[in-house]
């Protein structure tokens, strides 16, 4: 509470460019080693919603796994986003994209009775706790771009993204044994 009181002393300019924001900002693209534009946003489902509407025109779809948080927990909000554009569930287990319906998907290309791919939204750590082997990542990821498909990652997920190289050898190992 204490540093909530003094990050709200005296006056800051609006907008993101107050001395805290920019600061938070530059963490981010830190964490990721990224030059990226950053904007906070109230809630993670305004920020998938956004995102993907940046990906995906109304007429276009945007795949993910058929449990991710974007499928089926938004409430519909990337639709109404992103004027109209759907979100199309891809199988496997344990809530991980299996890699042959990703390119049996993309295979299918543009057909005048669905909307097409536009982008693959990727969950990791899924809905089940599970994760992604850094080359399963490399290998969905290159398939959408080889297709010419955006790419996004669930924004509630990165903060983990960093422990999960760590921690990726003990948890592939622990699901082995269930």
């Amino acid at each position: 509470m204490a540093a909530l009181v003094r990050a709200n002393a005296g006056a800051a300019p609006a907008y993101g460019e107050d001395p805290l924001t920019r600061e938070a900002a530059d963490m981010v693209r830190a964490m990721l080693d990224a030059e990226a534009e950053v904007r906070f946003l109230a809630s993670g489902t305004a920020a998938n919603a956004l995102a993907l509407s940046m990906l995906a025109r109304p007429f276009e779809a945007v795949m993910a796994h058929e449990a991710a948080h974007v499928t089926i927990s938004e409430a519909g909000a990337p639709s109404f986003m992103g004027g109209g554009l759907a979100v199309l569930g891809l199988p496997g287990a344990s809530g991980r994209i299996d890699p042959a319906a990703l390119s049996a998907a993309v295979a299918q290309g543009d057909d005048a009775h669905h909307q097409s791919p536009a982008a693959l939204s990727l969950t990791d750590a899924t809905e089940y706790g599970t994760v992604y082997p850094p080359e399963a990542l490399e290998r969905l990821i290159r398939t959408a771009k080889g297709a010419g498909l955006g790419v996004h990652i669930d924004g509630a997920r990165l903060a983990g993204a960093e422990l999960r190289r760590y921690r990726h050898a003990d948890t592939e190992a622990a699901l082995r044994q269930l």
